[in-house]
């Protein structure tokens, strides 16, 4: 074989040798809580990459609290490399694409399910809820926050055959699972987050019941409320009304209130005049008509003895 054509053959072969290399590299960064990168990371990132710089485990200071951060190159295995990292722990493997229909693998996160709130990123403020059931279904709420409140910003509520069968959720994610025993069968699985409840079907029964029975007490609250507010409302004016009345009964006879006023008031000094006045001519007619005429010193006085006579 002549020196060209094994150069030729060797620059023919080159591009075959290269493409698989480029395609199966990852990239790994693995994100701790715990010092020195002890422990089950909080968050495993993986993306294709021709350039790696690996990277010990170094601390990244946020404000109150330290994370750590290890960089890994050269990963042609995402699977095995997960379990590996993940030994002993579930976990909950979610793959990004950029195009629909789940096309063109842009990066692969995996998160323990611990069902608690982690840190996901050294630099955005983000965090994540994750859980995984014993029936293989899950639960992924990923925050934009820094403390797991408020709404997640994606969330994501899959039941075992969604994961099995790589289902292209949303148009650009699926799903994989891991487990400390590696099995992920079972009958039942639930998850609470704040007040709702969760199942690999949706909202349970329970959840369902306590709304309607919660929605049913709060009309019946309201109901009551309303009930006694206008209750006592009829009652101040029926108090209002009486007092009218009976003010109203007092005026009757009378031309205005004030004249009714006048004689309520003035009512005990007439009677007490009409009952001098009877005193005195009981008095008077004790006389008999015979002193008529006689002196002062033995008459009454002048002004009865003039209406006697």
């Amino acid at each position: 074989m002549t020196l060209g054509r094994c150069l030729f053959r060797a620059l023919a072969l080159a591009p075959l040798v290269a493409t698989p290399s480029i395609a199966t590299n990852w990239s790994a960064r693995e994100l701790y809580s715990g010092s020195h990168c002890a422990g089950t990371p909080n968050v495993l990132k993986m993306v294709a990459t021709e350039r790696c710089d690996a990277e010990m485990c170094t601390p990244h200071a946020l404000g109150g609290y330290t994370l750590f951060v290890s960089a890994t190159c050269n990963v042609t295995d995402r699977f095995k490399y997960t379990e590996e990292l993940f030994t002993g722990f579930d976990y909950v493997m979610m793959e990004e694409y950029d195009g629909d229909g789940c096309e063109n693998l842009a990066q692969t996160s995996v998160f323990p399910a611990s069902g608690t709130c982690e840190k996901s990123s050294v630099v955005a403020n983000t965090t994540d809820i994750v859980s995984l059931f014993t029936n293989g279904s899950a639960v992924v709420l990923l925050f934009d926050d820094g403390d797991c409140g408020g709404e997640p910003s994606h969330h994501f509520v899959l039941d075992s055959a969604m994961i099995s069968s790589g289902d292209c959720i949303q148009g650009h994610y699926r799903f994989f699972t891991g487990t400390a025993s590696g099995s992920t069968d079972s009958s039942s699985s639930t998850y609470s987050y704040g007040s709702i409840q969760w199942t690999s079907e949706g909202l349970s029964g329970g959840a369902i019941a306590g709304i309607v029975v919660g929605s049913v007490a709060c009309v019946a609250f309201l109901a009551f409320a309303t009930f006694k507010l206008v209750r006592q409302r009829y009652d101040n004016d029926l108090s209002k009304d009486t007092g009218i009345a009976a003010l109203a009964a007092s005026y009757a006879g009378y031309p205005t209130p004030e004249s009714a006023l006048s004689e309520i008031t003035l009512g005990s000094e007439a009677s007490q005049s009409r009952e001098v006045q009877r005193s005195l001519g009981v008095e008077a007619l004790k006389w008999p008509k015979a002193a008529c005429g006689r002196t002062k010193s033995s008459s009454p006085p002048v002004s009865r003895v003039k209406k006697l006579c």
